[in-house]
């Protein structure tokens, strides 16, 4: 069985760069089977294969809430290929429609993984924040350089991360707020029509 692994980084607010690189690699006979920091291969028929990529956040019964999680997904056709921490991944065969099958139906859904993205790593800024503290201005104010570095460069990744999603949520939100009062618009023009109608 021949194997292939690859290093690639993508953002956690724009999947669908890594979902389509995972999607042209099974178009080329390589079919994504684990992710531990590099992307893992296995040599297959080249076939059109859509992936998807899910973040979950739950802790409560987490291994009894997984395993629900991943029958509602595979219920509704989808193969569960691996997981990774709290990040998910989902395959399916592209049919002949011409809609590409999706695990989000609706925005809200997608509103949601970002907020459990936010979630992730708000605490993690905070700890982040009282390490520079510590750090920068309490007891260990004597600390080695390059920890204090280190720190700086991690808050600022954390809080670049942090802006972004809370932007992509932001941009969704205000997608469907739009698309809400296009229609809303087309309805009444629609109905201000058939009355005009009526009326002659």
């Amino acid at each position: 069985m021949e194997i292939k692994k690859t290093l690639k980084f993508f953002a956690a607010w724009n999947l669908e760069k890594e979902e389509a690189y995972l999607r042209k690699m099974h178009q080329k006979g390589w079919a994504f089977q684990n992710y531990n920091f590099m992307y893992t291969f296995k040599k297959t028929e080249p076939k059109d294969v859509v992936y998807k990529a899910d973040f979950k956040l739950d802790n409560r019964n987490s291994q009894m809430n997984q395993k629900e999680y991943i029958e509602i997904y595979e219920m509704s056709g989808w193969k569960h290929v691996t997981s990774f921490t709290k990040w998910h991944y989902f395959s399916k065969e592209v049919t002949d429609d011409n809609e590409l099958p999706d695990i989000y139906s609706e925005k809200e859904t997608k509103i949601e993984k970002l907020m459990d993205l936010m979630r992730f790593f708000a605490p993690i800024l905070v700890i982040m924040i009282l390490g520079v503290y510590l750090n920068y201005l309490g007891p260990s104010v004597n600390s080695p350089i390059w920890i204090k570095l280190i720190l700086g460069i991690c808050v600022c990744i954390d809080v670049y991360v942090l802006i972004r999603l809370f932007l992509e949520d932001t941009r969704i939100k205000k997608g469907s707020f739009v698309k809400d009062v296009i229609f809303s618009l087309h309805y009444i023009k629609i109905r201000n029509s058939v009355k005009n109608w009526q009326d002659k």
